[in-house]
């Protein structure tokens, strides 16, 4: 139903769906069912030109990086390209999700944020909460 639904170019439906299935695939166990599928539609959708539907692409695209292989090098990419939906979703992904700072591309993100943050109060006050988390962190 996701799926059809993220098919459909909706405003509303679509981008509320992609959403959806970032957060699923987050939690779930099961990544294989309709994997290459899922992908394909996360990728394809962060183009749109429904800003609502690429945003949320980009936020699932970010949710699934530790499930999917695949969205980690769609994330640099857009990192390289300084896309700030990308770095701010990102940002606030490390902010709120304290393992992705054990995760292998977390010490590339972190420049690119930072240079992003410098004219950006609310990127600038993430990555205070994000260094704050490490600073207190032992391992």
């Amino acid at each position: 139903i996701l799926l059809d639904d993220i098919e459909k170019n909706d405003s509303l439906l679509s981008p509320q769906s992609l959403w959806i299935l970032g957060r699923i695939i987050e939690i779930s166990s099961d990544t294989e069912y309709k994997a290459d599928e899922i992908k394909k539609i996360i990728m394809n959708k962060i183009s749109s030109a429904i800003q609502a539907i690429s945003y949320s692409a980009i936020q699932a695209a970010v949710d699934t990086v530790e499930k999917i292989p695949e969205m980690r090098s769609i994330i640099s990419a857009l990192l390289k390209e300084n896309n700030t939906e990308a770095i701010k979703t990102l940002a606030h992904k490390i902010y709120t999700s304290e393992q992705l700072t054990s995760h292998t591309d977390f010490p590339s993100w972190m420049p690119r944020i930072c240079e992003s943050a410098i004219n950006n109060p609310e990127l600038s006050a993430l990555i205070f909460h994000i260094f704050s988390y490490l600073a207190k962190d032992e391992s």
